[in-house]
């Protein structure tokens, strides 16, 4: 059920730079019958509240740059980041680590940016609009039918260490 929800907010969000918004409450349920399954509740409690302090931090620090940059307040919200992608990505952090997540966090990013950067210029367009929740579900989705296969333990910061 989590990939079918993730296949319709990818859908969604690529056709149309918006996702249902009940698409998000249905995401929490579905990731934490899947969390539960692994760890328990308390565990997912705990790296949901550092996984959500980190979003708060990134968002904060782009509130700070935009704002500075425009010698005003910025909602970015308004023009830089949609509700819909905020909103989003709430739900995922139940399915990591702390550690794990800030992994997801950067590597779906950047490998979001930098394909979505190159269709852009393949096709010409200067479309600017970028479907950031799209580009997570789809990282999700690899994520979430790889790590079993590969025995990778999404709440086991100590994998990551160990590849260090």
């Amino acid at each position: 059920m989590s990939i079918g929800v993730l296949i319709a907010v990818a859908t969604q969000d690529f056709r149309h730079r918006a996702i249902w918004w009940g698409w998000i409450p249905l995401a929490l349920l579905c990731f934490l019958l899947v969390a539960s399954s692994s760890v328990s509740p308390g565990t997912v409690f705990q790296y949901s509240l550092f996984n959500l302090s980190f979003l708060l931090f990134q968002f904060a620090i782009l509130v700070g740059w935009f704002s500075l940059k425009e010698k005003k307040l910025v909602n970015i919200t308004d023009r830089y980041i949609g509700l819909g992608d905020l909103l989003f990505i709430i739900p995922v952090t139940v399915l990591f680590s702390p550690a794990w997540f800030i992994l997801f966090f950067t590597i779906s990013n950047l490998v979001g940016l930098i394909i979505y950067a190159s269709y852009m210029k393949i096709k010409k367009q200067n479309n600017k609009s970028f479907p950031l929740a799209g580009w997570w579900a789809i990282c999700l989705i690899a994520t979430l039918l790889t790590a079993p296969l590969s025995g990778i333990d999404r709440y086991n910061d100590l994998t990551i260490l160990n590849l260090m």
